[in-house]
């Protein structure tokens, strides 16, 4: 649902109807995130290439770049790291053509989640740090700050891998601030998962051990499995984490904030770094 909410209607003419071509196109899109957001591949794949046909066969290139961003993250959560690449690379070109903002923030998460699966951390770095600026240029419609939150989330997760967990701190508490500002529930995990990590890098490991349960309720209830990115702070926190506290109070302090709601989790977050 997120996934339309976020795309909104296929782009026409001002004051004109949307051709049914185009919605058609745009419907196999949204189809595709979707089957791609609950792991599955295959329909995903299939779905963003008949959208990849459509948009082609009706001559309209700025469509492109979504199935084509798509179909690489479907890449990524694969293992096709240099197809990932590819895919990202080209639907970044296309939105940077129509000078879609929103667009090419999306495009150049994707190509930076395959660029550091493939150890290229700084020029993933480079991208973002970019995007970041452009992104924050412009006013916050819904499109735009979808966008930024996982710009922002990405970005966190870089820094605590170079060490800059106070940098990582601040971008990972903004991208959760957009995230239910916004009401994108989904895009609240991989800052919790991240702020976890810095919790436990910052020596908290009592706050990284509810943080984790508090993600881990919310993918339980959403569906949603970790990513690659996600898995690397998710799964450096957990063990920090369990290092330090020990087995037993590990899981005490994780029950805790697996059972706690998610708003009454977050807020007490918040409060806590205030």
């Amino acid at each position: 649902m997120e996934a339309v909410l976020v795309l909104g209607e296929p782009e026409g003419g001002v004051g004109e109807p949307t051709p049914p071509a185009r919605r058609w196109a745009f419907l196999h899109l949204v189809a595709g995130i979707l089957a791609s957001g609950q792991g599955d591949y295959d329909s995903a794949v299939t779905l963003c290439e008949e959208s990849l046909a459509l948009y082609h066969n009706m001559g309209h290139r700025k469509g492109m770049s979504g199935p084509l961003r798509e179909l690489g993250v479907v890449a990524y959560h694969r293992g096709d790291y240099g197809r990932a690449v590819r895919l990202s690379e080209r639907a970044l070109a296309i939105t940077r053509e129509f000078g879609s903002t929103f667009g090419s923030g999306l495009a150049i998460c994707s190509l930076a989640d395959a660029l550091r699966a493939q150890g290229d951390l700084q020029k993933a770095r480079m991208l973002l740090e970019g995007s970041l600026i452009s992104l924050q240029r412009k006013p916050y419609p819904l499109r735009v700050a979808n966008a930024l939150a996982n710009t922002l989330a990405r970005l966190g997760s870089i820094e605590c891998e170079l060490g800059r967990d106070a940098r990582a701190s601040e971008l990972y508490e903004e991208s959760l601030r957009l995230g239910r500002r916004f009401g994108f529930i989904h895009h609240v995990i991989d800052p919790l998962e991240g702020m976890a990590r810095v919790a436990a890098v910052q020596g908290r490991p009592g706050r990284a051990a509810r943080l984790l349960g508090t993600s881990a309720a919310l993918r339980d209830e959403m569906g949603v499995p970790l990513t690659l990115v996600s898995r690397t702070d998710h799964e450096h926190a957990l063990d920090t984490a369990r290092a330090q506290l020990g087995e037993k109070s590990f899981e005490e302090a994780w029950a805790r904030g697996y059972a706690t709601p998610l708003e009454e989790a977050i807020s007490s977050y918040v409060a806590e770094e205030g």
